[in-house]
């Protein structure tokens, strides 16, 4: 057995996969006259036993190939299969697996994506002047375009332009948000540790045709 980190292991299972996606067997072979050694030509039964030959090599070739499909699927498979184990254990000395650090990342990314939105607005709720200024500039220019026959008492031009939010929620969304940061950071920590420190075993002949595919 051959024992790989779970980085490596993340590594040989998208060569194994881009492998096997690529993965097709021509099922014809195309054989002519000029593939033929131009002496058998006039003799009948030596023509026909290289033309055999020749079938006999491509079917043989192809079953090994066919073989090999087969069993690089089932060493993705195990690959898969150890790497999902490996994800789902909680190591000694550690609180938490794998699984639960990539669930909280994930989680904590929607959160970021959130928070951001509060903390990012620059404008602070106007004062009550200045809503009543815009107001009504709003509606007179409704009532100028009303009056020069568009019938619509909307406008375009104006409107009431101010954040919606509050400039105590955008402190605290800010705040929040280098402390969200901070804590997806150790995430990020633990998970990289993790995939040096975490190991799975790969068969000792299954790793040796991965190294003749040049996948590890």
């Amino acid at each position: 057995m051959v024992a790989v980190n779970l980085r490596q292991a993340h590594v040989i299972r998208r060569g194994l996969q881009a492998q096997v996606k690529d993965l097709v067997l021509p099922a014809v072979t195309l054989l002519t006259i000029f593939d033929i050694d131009e002496a058998l030509y006039v003799d009948a039964k030596g023509f026909s036993k290289e033309v055999q030959t020749r079938v006999d090599l491509a079917a043989a070739a192809y079953r090994t190939e066919f073989e090999q499909g087969l069993r690089l699927y089932r060493v993705l498979e195990n690959l898969r299969i150890a790497i999902g184990r490996a994800n789902a254990c909680v190591p000694d000395g550690e609180a938490s697996s794998m699984n639960d650090i990539l669930t909280r990342i994930a989680s904590m990314e929607g959160l970021i994506g959130l928070v951001s939105q509060a903390a990012g607005s620059a404008n602070d709720v106007p004062s009550e002047e200045v809503n009543l200024r815009k107001t009504r500039e709003l509606r007179q220019n409704a009532i100028n375009r009303g009056s020069a026959g568009t019938g619509r008492l909307i406008s375009t031009e104006f409107g009431l332009d101010f954040s919606a939010v509050p400039s105590e929620l955008r402190d605290e969304a800010r705040k929040r948000l280098s402390d969200l940061r901070r804590a997806k950071a150790v995430l990020e920590d633990h998970r990289m540790r993790l995939n040096y420190t975490l190991t799975i075993e790969i068969a000792s002949d299954d790793y040796e045709l991965l190294r003749t595919l040049d996948i590890v």
